[in-house]
C-alpha cells in the first residue's frame, strides 16, 4: 500500500513524501521523496477518500467530463481504474494516465500555479492575468501579438500550447 504522509507546512502544504508499505510485512515501510503520486488500485475503484468531494457513479467510479480526464473539481483529474468501468486494463490505464498528466499540466499552466512572483521574475506585467485570455482564440492572440509588433516566430519559438502564447503576450504587457 501507498500512503501520503501529508503536506509539508514548510513546502506550502504540498506533498513532499509518500510512504510505501510492504504488502507482506507491515513493519517494512519506506519513505520516498515525491511531489506527486499516482496510485494503482486494481479492479475495485478505491475512491472512498473522495466520497462527497468529487462526483462519482453509484458504483464508486469517478465521473469525468466528456473527452477529458477532468472531474467535477477543478484541478482534479481521474484516470485508469477509478474512471474506467469498461476496460479496466493496465494498458488502457497507462494511456488514460498519460492523458490525465497532460490535462493536469495544461490546467496548471492555464491557472498560473506558481504565483505572481515567477511572472514578475520573467518580466511579466503584474496587471496581465492569463485567465483574462481564456475566452480568446489562438487567432485573436496571434493578431494581438502582431498588432503589438511581436514576431511570434521569434518570441514564441517552440510554443505549442495556448498558455505559452499568452505568456508571451503577458511578457510584453498584455492587451
Amino acid at each position: 500500500p501507498v500512503y501520503s504522509q501529508g503536506g509539508d507546512a514548510e513546502a506550502g502544504g504540498q506533498l513532499t513524501t509518500v510512504l510505501v508499505a510492504s504488502s507482506t510485512d507491515a513493519n517494512n515501510v519506506t519513505a520516498v521523496p515525491a511531489d506527486a503520486a499516482f496510485v494503482a488500485i486494481g479492479h475495485i475503484p478505491n475512491t472512498d477518500l473522495l466520497q462527497g468531494q468529487v462526483e462519482m457513479t453509484s458504483s464508486g467510479y469517478l465521473v469525468t467530463k466528456p473527452g477529458s480526464t477532468a472531474t467535477s473539481v477543478p484541478g482534479v483529474f481521474a484516470a485508469g481504474d477509478v474512471a474506467d468501468w469498461t476496460y479496466r486494463q493496465a494498458v488502457t490505464s497507462a494511456g488514460s494516465g498519460s492523458q490525465a498528466a497532460l490535462d493536469a499540466e495544461r490546467w496548471i499552466s492555464e491557472n498560473a500555479i506558481g504565483g505572481v512572483d515567477e511572472a514578475e521574475e520573467e518580466g511579466q506585467s503584474a496587471d496581465c492575468h492569463p485567465e483574462d485570455y481564456e475566452g480568446w482564440t489562438m487567432k485573436q492572440i496571434r493578431k494581438q501579438l502582431k498588432e503589438m509588433g511581436i514576431d511570434t516566430a521569434t518570441a514564441c519559438r517552440g510554443c505549442n500550447e495556448k498558455s505559452q502564447f499568452v505568456e508571451v503576450l503577458c511578457r510584453h504587457g498584455g492587451a
